[in-house]
């Protein structure tokens, strides 16, 4: 083992599964920064049974049992923070703050996630004051809410590039906590990225935000890339979020569902003029196909008007791609696909006056998985949606070999890739 080379160890620690990375670092002393790194670059802190130990207690525990040998060995490769909360236990837990304030010292960490924050009130101060300062890193570069304080995002210096919001986004709680930070003159949040998800359904956090950056505290005009999904969400929060569009000039993709139930396409809900957005170039909308009833119709004509938004002549937009979720609820529905919209749909894309730097477009009908209790059902109504709409595309069809594509597949939708420490803290507790 001493002959291999340390990336080639590395590359051994990193591939191996995660629960034999302590019995790996026993191998050879060569394999203990290694696998200590891979144990520690993420960690999840959540409570899995009420009789155990809270979190802060045995990631303290931790650190402090390895600091006898060498201070700050474990927490100098902290790099993401995951908090969640989902019996009460960030309330009870008092070393809390001692361990992520070790964390912090490091100023390592770059991705920050919180879950479910209930009481955020009765959090200890020293707790509020420690997520505070991760917040304030200038390492840190991605932070994501769900059911926890909206205003957790005004800790957060202009080295935040990504911002996700999910559930609940408390926006009620207003304690000397968020005053903590004093924010320099001409620091503004600035994100690169804004995820916007259906289940946070209030449309004052999105006016809250939208006053951030009249206050001076939060600037959009940076933001590339944003994904909204206003599927079910109420027409005053679609005004909402048509607010804050308008202060993201230079977008560059929109990924959106639209709040779209078989009423009229030209209604306010939902509506984007893609003129606003001069430097868009890439366009993802995701809609659900559901038949309901009888007069069911499909949203392509909703589509088909935003795309008409566009410039008239030589549009930036380089990619389009549509996500249908394909669900006949309703077996007697009128199934046929709307032929005049999708050869409308074929006509405003085939314009190579209109949109001469476009180089894909892509439809991918999703259906349930395998384990779908109608998987067989939903999958020959998707390959019947496929072969009912594909002969009023053939200007697409003849643009060539890799312009043009239409998918039927179980895959979940990715409109803006999601970062990479999701998946590695999905893995990791303590």
């Amino acid at each position: 083992m001493d002959r291999l080379s340390l990336s080639a160890i590395k590359n051994i620690v990193d591939f191996s599964p995660l629960d034999i990375a302590p019995s790996t670092s026993l191998v050879s002393k060569v394999c203990l920064e290694p696998s200590q790194r891979s144990l520690f670059s993420a960690i999840h802190l959540v409570r899995k049974d009420p009789n155990h130990p809270v979190p802060g207690q045995r990631l303290l525990e931790s650190f402090r049992a390895k600091s006898a040998d060498v201070p700050g060995i474990l927490e100098q490769y902290v790099e993401a923070v995951a908090i969640t909360d989902d019996d009460g236990w960030l309330l009870q837990d008092n070393d809390l703050h001692t361990a992520l304030d070790r964390i912090v010292d490091k100023g390592r960490v770059k991705y920050l996630a919180m879950t479910g924050a209930r009481d955020w009130v009765q959090v200890p101060v020293g707790t509020k004051a420690s997520i505070a300062a991760i917040c304030g890193l200038e390492s840190l570069k991605t932070l994501y809410l769900c059911n926890s304080p909206l205003r957790i995002i005004e800790w957060c210096g202009p080295n935040l590039l990504n911002l996700e919001l999910r559930g609940r986004v408390a926006l009620g709680v207003d304690d000397t906590a968020f005053t903590a930070r004093e924010r320099p003159q001409n620091e503004r949040l600035a994100p690169h990225t804004l995820r916007i998800d259906r289940t946070m359904q209030n449309e004052n956090a999105i006016k809250h935000i939208v006053t951030l950056c009249a206050n001076g505290n939060m600037d959009l005009s940076a933001l590339q890339d944003i994904d909204i999904d206003a599927s079910g969400s109420s027409p005053e929060w679609c005004v909402a979020i048509h607010a804050l569009l308008e202060l993201c000039p230079n977008l560059k993709t929109i990924a959106f569902s639209p709040l779209y139930q078989n009423r009229v396409d030209t209604e306010h809900e939902g509506l984007i003029q893609l003129t606003s957005f001069p430097k868009l170039q890439n366009l993802i909308v995701s809609y659900s196909r559901r038949f309901t009833r009888p007069e069911s119709t499909d949203a392509i004509a909703w589509i088909n008007n935003r795309i008409n938004t566009a410039r008239s002549v030589a549009a930036p937009l380089k990619t389009v791609h549509l996500f249908i979720q394909h669900k006949l609820q309703y077996r007697g529905a009128n199934f046929q696909a709307p032929q005049q919209e999708w050869r409308v749909f074929n006509d405003l894309l085939s314009d190579q006056l209109r949109f001469p730097s476009l180089k894909s477009v892509r439809i991918d009908i999703k259906t349930p998985g395998p384990g779908s209790l109608n998987y067989d059902a939903e999958l020959q109504d998707a390959q019947r949606l496929r072969d009912a709409i594909l002969p009023f595309l053939s200007g697409l069809q003849n643009r060539g070999q890799g312009f043009f594509e239409v998918n039927i597949d179980d895959k979940t939708q990715q409109s803006c890739p999601p970062s990479h420490w999701e998946a590695e803290l999905a893995l990791r507790t303590h």
